[in-house]
């Protein structure tokens, strides 16, 4: 039986386009390499100033520590570099228009519940697979060489009705992503090119109407983004 791998750390990813020079191609994954690499020194750098910062004496004014003012430098280049690569991996306008329904998230391409499961289950929608023959193409022809991520999210409210089946939010959410990937399997995309993530409800899409009916209706989505290229 086929399986995936859920991840729930990072992942860093690269940037491949689907038909370009190998020449262009090449040059523009050095460029995210050198971005990658600059990113884990600024990661090294600030975990040693915190190291430091902890072991000064506690009773210190802000405004007395360079090393306060050396942890906002380094926090606001690694916000920079996590936008570069987060705009690097993002679907174009060109590809969202090209699914009915899809909108943006943070450079991935949302589908919610109207497109793919009503509340609760796992199972697509009538029309949902026209949703997803929209999208496969794209993976196939013009980002063949990358890693596919399916997130899975679901709302904040207990699984009164469906508990026994589920009992956790965070495993809805892998099994409308698991969803995803069979569909995706069944048409053509490789086991080895897709990731899997659950994130329950731990990431709404806003946190002010995470509460609210709309907020909740809108919560609950299955999220596909560009991975970079296969290791």
């Amino acid at each position: 039986m086929r399986r995936a791998f859920v991840i729930v750390s990072a992942c860093w990813g690269f940037l491949c386009l689907g038909c370009v020079p190998y020449t262009t191609y090449q040059q523009t994954k050095a460029e995210l390499e050198k971005t990658k690499d600059a990113h884990a020194d600024l990661v090294k750098k600030y975990n040693q100033a915190l190291t430091r910062l902890a072991a000064r004496d506690k009773s210190a004014g802000e405004s007395q520590s360079p090393l306060l003012a050396q942890l906002r430098r380094l926090q606001e280049e690694r916000d920079q570099l996590s936008k570069q690569q987060e705009a690097s991996l993002a679907f174009t306008q060109t590809d969202l228009r090209k699914v009915q329904g899809a909108e943006d998230e943070k450079g991935g391409m949302r589908l919610g519940e109207a497109l793919l499961f009503d509340e609760g289950r796992n199972d697509l929608k009538p029309g949902a697979a026209r949703v997803l023959d929209e999208i496969v193409p794209i993976l196939r022809t013009t980002y063949p060489d990358e890693m596919v991520i399916i997130e899975g999210h679901t709302d904040n409210k207990p699984l009164d009705r469906t508990k026994k089946i589920w009992e956790f939010n965070i495993r809805l959410g892998y099994e409308r992503a698991h969803t995803v990937f069979e569909y995706f399997l069944s048409h053509g995309i490789p086991e080895s090119r897709m990731i899997l993530r659950s994130y329950g409800y731990s990431k709404p899409i806003t946190t002010e109407t995470m509460n609210t009916e709309e907020g909740r209706r809108q919560n609950r989505r299955v999220v596909v983004r560009r991975g970079g290229p296969q290791i």
